[in-house]
């Protein structure tokens, strides 16, 4: 089974003979390790989102990948000696959602999100408005927050039952991957490094 976040660019080395190699075969779509990489012939170095056809073809050798075609193309020339730096880094959080049974769309909830005005504070679904409501066991009458009823109790006598809507809480695990590629070159003796971080969006960061 396949795990773990997708990928959403693969890499590719161009030598200064004319050739290249990818980081997964065009033809067979098996992977090629980054130490397979003959850096005494590199004068480029490129990441490229998969296309749609590629992401189906190296997923189904076992390595999840995703099409994102409007994520830019990275190249990186590596002349003058420049040596590259390429690694990805993968992360890992838990992630807090509420799901709102009414719309069946999940949101966030924050300290600045809008809830009911009651002793029983209820998520208010950003969507559809909805939230948690109060239903009477006996006669079944809806009631919007529970002070709506006297007592917290049905004019016919009967106790009310919560209806979670829009409070109930869930955990999933997010994992997301960053791409940093770069380069370090000797200038006067000193070593100095180049290095830029790319998230999943595309957004590209110099560090």
């Amino acid at each position: 089974m396949v795990t773990g976040p997708p990928l959403r660019y693969y890499w590719v080395a161009f030598y200064n003979d004319g050739t290249k190699l990818s980081q997964f075969d065009p033809i067979t779509f098996e992977e090629y390790a980054f130490s397979d990489i003959d850096t005494t012939k590199l004068i480029k170095f490129a990441l490229y989102p998969f296309t749609s056809q590629q992401a189906k073809n190296v997923s189904a050798k076992g390595n999840l990948a995703i099409s994102v075609p409007i994520l830019p193309i990275i190249e990186l020339n590596l002349s003058n000696g420049r040596k590259l730096i390429y690694y990805r880094d993968v992360f890992v959080s838990q992630e807090e959602y509420h799901f709102c049974r009414a719309c069946n769309k999940e949101f966030y909830f924050g300290s600045d999100s809008e809830t009911t005005q009651s002793k029983y504070p209820s998520p208010i679904c950003p969507y559809c408005k909805s939230h948690d409501i109060y239903k009477c066991k006996k006669c079944g009458k809806i009631f919007r927050i529970f002070e709506d009823a006297k007592f917290g109790m049905c004019s016919c006598g009967g106790h009310l039952d919560r209806i979670r809507l829009t409070s109930g809480q869930y955990i999933r695990e997010k994992r997301w991957i960053e791409y940093y590629v770069g380069y370090k070159t000797l200038v006067n003796g000193v070593n100095h490094k180049v290095l830029f971080r790319i998230n999943e969006q595309g957004d590209i960061e110099l560090i």
